[in-house]
């Protein structure tokens, strides 16, 4: 018989050296972010660059939703106007990833955040009719 996993109680208590390295790990991911941040300024592609990671991003995640569209679709329908449920759900995504970025300028990492970008995710698309920005009140 399988016993259930019972996580530790916050806050973990960890040896110090465990502390240390993990905090070594943070400092040089955030000097790596921040190198990163300062190589993408001076760069005259920046921009651009992070739209299309963007947007491969938004269609390799709705993907994961059942979602048909190609990053090739997306691209195409900004030109010829082609609308139809996936992509919206794609430009869903891409708009909730825009709106984020703008929102951790003003608010922290909240429930009112998760709750607006679940908005925008849902918008105009499949599960529109299904509490956008609400938590689930039901299980799955």
């Amino acid at each position: 018989m399988k016993k259930p996993f019972n996580p530790q109680m916050l806050p973990l208590s960890l040896e110090n050296d465990i502390k240390l390295k993990t905090m070594q790990k943070l400092i040089d991911a955030r000097l790596k972010i921040k190198e990163f941040d300062i190589l993408l300024e001076k760069s005259p592609v920046g921009e651009i660059a992070l739209n299309l990671f963007s947007l491969n991003e938004s269609v390799q995640s709705t993907k994961i939703e059942g979602t048909q569209a190609t990053f090739t679709d997306v691209i195409e329908s900004k030109v010829t106007g082609a609308k139809s449920e996936d992509l919206q759900e794609v430009q869903n995504y891409i708009e909730a990833l825009e709106i984020g970025q703008d929102l951790l300028k003003s608010i922290p990492i909240s429930t009112r955040m998760f709750h607006k970008l679940h908005e925008v995710l849902l918008k105009k698309s499949r599960g529109s009719n299904r509490s956008p920005g609400e938590y689930r009140k039901i299980q799955n």
